[in-house]
């Protein structure tokens, strides 16, 4: 039988005229339809040299830049895995039928996103750029048409060389386009391997990936938290600063080895490595010991980093473990960046057993110094002042910089000339600090008193803090001044290790208070426990009576004057906290005598507390920073240049303009009430 007749195409409506859809970057008054060749797959500029010389190729992807000579256009083509030249004969185009495709390709903006058809072939030996991985070869264009494109840019997207980039608000403003620079886009790339390979290495060792929930509850932990209100009059969520009770849940739940790359939230504002929301490598592990998890870390950083950066070279061996009070005492921080020497002196028993000295007349006595070797010949009375005031320390005011002359000869202040009137003391003092022509040295003081011994014990770590800070100043100027080598700070110097042994409580911020040193789920060491726990209950008892009792302030010293060590660690690599952990309290009683010990409420905890008195293993874990870890591995400054869209410093999104105001009626169903800033 014969085919039924195709129904003929109805005519347009008179009274609906077909659309004309215009596009506003094209003079052209229609938007065709992209054609696409299917018969050629898309190649990508890394797989180029993969096919034979002659092949026609499909390419797509950014025009990075074009230009012209005459009848001959240049233009180089980007896509995720690369870049490449490719050139376009006006003659050959002609010949095609292609002139005015070929007069776009010569005019068309920077950025705008075009399809190339055309064969690759070898460049001429003068043209080859060696740098390039395509710089040896240019693809030949035989065909070419526009897919996106571009508006005028408000910057560039790859500055040239020496070009300063355009102001930091202005790219976070057009993020998207900032994303594809070069560096960025190699920082965001390298994030995802890092992260690729920590899941592969935790996966090897039996962990699993387990999420928890964003939505939480709010506790005291330390930080400001978000709050999320719900429609549940007076109820509100928190987003977690860590998962860190949930994991603990996940041990009492019999999961031993957990992980997640986790998203945390602090209500903070931007520093140059912090984030309001941040992602941390979370881990927890049942029956083990601190070493067990420094090991977990040293072998999965030592892989994750593996030929991205010379940063693995800090992770080639085992790393060099120090406790707490030998990195406060020769460092003045707990994160000693140890790429350069430039270690504090303590005097305090050299003041001490000093004999006949004439105290009367003198109010302060030096308790630390630093020598910085031969910056005191670089330095003018301008550059010091200058050093001092960079300093923000209430200390800071207690230090002396002191030139010592071509004699090697110094003056100290005349506060200071009673102590040193005493010829044995300043010769074992120069002695200690290596004094040479040129030094500079930094004399840290307290003041005089009756017990000069419990002073210094009072003082000792503020001094160190203050001294420490001045450290990191010196090593920086004494860099620039040649005194170090140039490299000092180079990633490939980078050095890394473990601060151990932190005090499990310190000062509260009000007088005869504590507060845990690293959180209050860290448990004390075993060295310590059994004379911590009699004053721990003691205190509790005494707290319940009258929780602002002297009784209760007096106890409070007396743990503090017993130093009980935390079994905690913290990663540190070149001067930055990489990540930190401890061995939890697995014991509901002991933890109910530490949230009783800090102040805390333990009726916040009190979903924890019934899960330790379930059969909770004993366990251990640590939260390593992965933002920080990028900026590391890819040497950067700000972990923002390896976050895809970071906040501004004071928590802003410019590109979005979150946070935001929102319509009256949303907040009427929240049950809230907004003081408008006109209203103040």
């Amino acid at each position: 039988p014969s085919p039924s007749p195709s129904p003929s195409p109805s005519p347009p409506s008179k009274s609906c005229p077909p659309r004309t859809l215009r596009s506003p970057f094209s003079s052209s008054p229609e938007l065709q339809p992209q054609q696409q060749p299917h018969h050629i797959p898309r190649t990508l500029c890394s797989r180029i040299k993969a096919f034979p010389q002659g092949t026609t190729l499909r390419l797509e992807g950014w025009l990075e830049r074009n230009r012209h000579l005459g009848s001959l256009a240049f233009g180089v083509l980007r896509d995720s895995s690369g870049r490449i030249q490719v050139t376009w004969e006006q003659s050959a185009a002609e010949n095609l039928g292609l002139n005015d495709q070929f007069m776009e390709f010569r005019s068309i903006l920077p950025e705008s996103v075009i399809r190339v058809l055309g064969y690759w072939k070898k460049r001429p030996e003068k043209e080859v750029t060696k740098s390039e991985v395509n710089g040896d070869i240019e693809v030949v264009v035989t065909g070419f048409e526009v897919l996106s494109r571009c508006a005028s840019l408000p910057f560039p997207t790859e500055p040239k060389k020496g070009q300063k980039l355009t102001s930091e608000l202005v790219r976070l403003e057009h993020r998207y386009l900032d994303l594809r620079r070069s560096r960025l886009q190699n920082n965001i790339r390298t994030r995802s391997k890092i992260m690729q390979e920590i899941r592969t290495y935790l996966h090897a060792e039996d962990f699993v990936e387990i999420e928890t929930p964003t939505l939480f509850k709010s506790t005291p932990e330390g930080a400001r938290e978000f709050l999320v209100p719900t429609r549940a009059m007076e109820r509100f969520y928190a987003l977690p600063q860590s998962p860190q009770q949930y994991k603990q849940l996940l041990m009492t739940a019999g999961f031993e080895r957990y992980f997640q790359i986790a998203r945390c939230y602090r209500d903070e504002l931007g520093r140059a490595d912090r984030q309001p929301e941040f992602t941390q490598v979370d881990i927890e592990m049942s029956f083990v010991e601190e070493e067990d998890v420094m090991s977990l870390v040293e072998g999965f950083m030592k892989l994750a980093i593996n030929g991205l950066s010379p940063l693995q070279h800090a992770f080639s061996g085992p790393l060099r473990r120090m406790t707490y009070s030998e990195a406060m005492n020769r460092f003045g921080t707990d994160k000693p960046d140890l790429r350069y020497d430039l270690e504090i002196q303590n005097f305090q028993e050299l003041v001490q057993s000093g004999e006949g000295m004439d105290t009367k007349n003198s109010w302060a006595f030096v308790a630390k110094a630093l020598n910085a070797k031969g910056l005191g010949a670089k330095l003018s009375r301008k550059d010091i002042s200058k050093l001092k005031e960079s300093v923000q320390h209430p200390l800071a005011g207690k230090v002396y910089m002191i030139k010592v002359d071509a004699k090697k000869e110094w003056k100290p202040p005349k506060s200071l000339q009673a102590f040193y009137a005493d010829k044995h003391s300043r010769s074992e003092f120069e002695e200690k600090l290596n004094v040479e022509p040129g030094d500079l040295l930094l004399l840290a003081t307290i003041p005089d008193c009756e017990d000069y011994a419990a002073s210094c014990s009072s003082m000792s770590q503020e001094i160190s803090i203050a001294l420490g800070q001045f450290r990191c100043k010196l090593a920086e100027s004494s860099c620039q001044h040649g005194l170090l080598p140039q490299n000092t700070f180079e990633i490939e110097k980078s050095k890394a290790l473990w601060i151990t042994d932190f005090p499990l409580f310190e000062s509260g911020r009000t007088p005869g208070a504590l507060q845990s040193t690293h959180h209050p789920f860290t448990a004390p060491s075993q060295k310590h426990l059994p004379e911590l726990l009699e004053p721990l209950q003691e205190l509790r008892r005494v707290k319940e009576a009258d929780s602002k009792s002297d009784q209760a302030a007096q106890i409070c010293e007396d743990i503090l004057n017993l130093k009980p060590m935390g079994r905690a660690y913290d990663l540190v690599v070149n001067g930055v906290e990489l990540g930190g952990g401890s061995v939890r309290i697995s014991n509901p009683e002991l933890q109910k005598l530490v949230f009783s010990a800090i102040g805390a409420d333990e009726s916040s905890f009190s979903h924890l507390l019934a899960a330790l008195g379930y059969g909770t293993p004993p366990h251990a874990g640590i939260a390593l920073g992965l933002d920080r870890m990028v900026s590391l591995t890819c040497a950067e400054e700000n972990i923002r240049e390896v976050i895809a869209f970071p906040k501004n410093a004071y928590g802003n999104d410019p590109m979005t303009g979150a946070p935001s105001r929102v319509p009256e009626e949303s907040i009427s169903e929240y049950h809230l009430q907004v003081k408008r800033s006109d209203d103040r």
